[in-house]
């Protein structure tokens, strides 16, 4: 994690020798460096994958030479851009090539890289073929409680390493709240090449890895992240950016695909609604709208009242029962007046 508020020694010592970096695949590092472990992305003319793990590795200055043991490659930063106003430059910014691969001219060689003894290239990733993972110490951490999810927004990792299918909740885009956070129920939202329903009730999804295999006949379907989106600093997403797309439907080019969900048993799709289609309700004979509609003539005149006289609780200290109509909040009449 490094020591907040300090600075990566290669921006701040002539002579410096080593340091440490933790690098993401693109789209997936935070959105800023504020300590002395520079976050960086793997950047290559080939497409790499992205869901590999985030990697920490050891950096050197230019004249460095690492042992040919261990994989190692180049780092840099973009020669277009500049330290924000803590000295610290966008993880964007700072880039490492994969082994044996030279930088494009659009970046300012800083130096080498390489991984600690015993490690191999590639990465390892978050979707194996079987459901298990290398764990990653450097994915934010909210609790060291075994098997309970670590992260929000991304998949969850726990501490035996393997997976842990979790329940999220999604939204339609209209009603998403505004963030996640790591001691709730990941959130998400609906997406869809079709216009959706704004009033579908939230819907409780239980998420699960690229390669799971879902029972086909509860309603499943694809998610992940927003690729134009980047987690916070305790690396959750918002949930706008958090997709759900409906069964038998493909993600769009602007996703990054982390896995599955799927319904639970009995459970039908598409998720209910908070009202009718129309925008009409079911009438009740004792609902008085907030315009101020009077109850039908129908109502019976026990539940109607005797207008002009107060409830039996504000008269009599010796009152037994009495009855009272139940509104929604915000449905309820102005005034009470029998």
């Amino acid at each position: 994690r490094g020591v907040p508020g300090k600075l990566p020694p290669w921006q701040t010592d002539d002579d410096w020798k080593d340091g440490k970096a933790v690098v993401y695949p693109k789209g997936q590092a935070p959105k800023d460096n504020n300590d002395n472990v520079s976050r960086g992305t793997w950047r290559s003319k080939d497409t790499l994958p992205d869901d590999w793990i985030p990697q920490e590795v050891i950096i050197y200055p230019q004249h460095a030479a690492p042992s040919d043991d261990t994989p190692n490659g180049v780092w840099g930063t973009d020669p277009t851009s500049k330290p924000d106003e803590n000295g610290q430059y966008k993880p964007k910014d700072v880039v490492f090539y994969p082994p044996s691969e030279t930088p494009d001219e659009e970046v300012t060689p800083r130096g080498k890289w390489a991984l600690g003894e015993k490690k191999k290239w590639p990465p390892p990733t978050e979707s194996p073929k079987q459901p298990r993972r290398t764990f990653s110490p450097y994915m934010p951490r909210e609790s060291d409680t075994k098997n309970q999810p670590e992260m929000v927004g991304t998949i969850p990792l726990n501490d035996d390493d393997d997976w842990v299918p979790i329940k999220a909740l999604v939204f339609s885009r209209q009603k998403a709240p505004d963030e996640n956070k790591a001691d709730e129920e990941p959130k998400g939202v609906w997406k869809s090449k079709d216009p959706l329903p704004d009033d579908w009730i939230p819907k409780e999804v239980i998420i699960y890895p690229k390669d799971a295999k879902i029972d086909e006949d509860t309603p499943n379907g694809v998610w992940g992240t927003n690729l134009n989106s980047e987690p916070s600093n305790n690396g959750q997403w918002k949930p706008e950016d958090v997709l759900f797309y409906p069964p038998d439907e493909s993600p769009d080019d602007d996703c990054n695909t982390l896995g599955k969900w799927a319904l639970g048993h009995n459970e039908e799709w598409p998720p209910a609604s908070d009202g009718p289609k129309k925008p009409q309700r079911s009438h009740s004979p004792h609902y008085v709208g907030a315009r101020g509609r009077q109850p039908a003539e129908d109502i019976p005149e026990e539940i109607r009242g005797v207008p002009g006289k107060l409830p039996p609780w504000q008269t009599d200290d010796d009152w037994k029962d009495g009855k009272a109509v139940v509104y929604p909040k915000g449905q309820a009449p102005k005034d009470n007046n029998d």
